[in-house]
């Protein structure tokens, strides 16, 4: 039986095999899933290099036919100045600010499982409300890469390591990747 909504947020900088294995099995067992990408205002330093609207492009780019799936973005919670239009909205913690957005983002369902890797689950488990939402952490194969190694690879200029972790729907990003990261090493 299919869940009605799953969630997986991360700053996809930027998206590899392993964070498709799980928004595809998020998408396999709920009608609804949710990719949310975070710290959407971090951009242009070498943990963060792409902007946010690269990072989307590149989900939306893999995931283009897709209706059962929606992709928003997120800021962290601390230090982003909130708006006026804030003021009125009451956000105790962490686990609230991802679901505020999750709901802004997909307004006709409420998250019930979030999905992410065994790492990222075992820190998820003590910010969320167990019952109110489960927790879900997926294995995967390619769990040795993250995206500190993509970044490395085309700091590298090793195209065929990329490409081994990453999207072929993708691989026409190479040189735009590379560039920015070449801009960035040299700043």
């Amino acid at each position: 039986m299919k869940q009605t909504c799953g969630i997986f947020f991360g700053r996809f900088q930027h998206v590899h095999l392993s964070h498709q294995k799980i928004i595809d099995q998020m998408r396999e067992e709920c009608t609804k899933s949710i990719v949310l990408v975070g710290s959407c205002q971090s951009f242009g330093d070498s943990r963060n290099p792409f902007d946010v609207r690269l990072r989307i492009e590149l989900l939306k780019t893999i995931y283009e036919s897709t209706s059962d799936l929606t992709i928003g973005f997120m800021p962290d919670l601390n230090p982003i100045p909130k708006p006026e239009s804030f003021k009125n909205i009451v956000l105790d913690g962490w686990d609230e600010w991802v679901m505020f957005f999750a709901s802004t983002f997909c307004r006709d369902c409420i998250p019930t499982t979030i999905y992410g890797g065994p790492d990222f689950i075992k820190e998820y488990e003590k910010n969320f409300d167990r019952d109110k939402i489960d927790c879900r952490a997926i294995e995967s194969n390619e769990s040795s890469i993250r995206a500190t190694d993509l970044r490395n690879f085309l700091i590298e200029d090793d195209k065929e390591r990329w490409k081994k972790f990453s999207d072929p729907r993708i691989h026409s990003y190479y040189d735009i990747l590379r560039e920015k990261m070449q801009f960035i090493c040299q700043s």
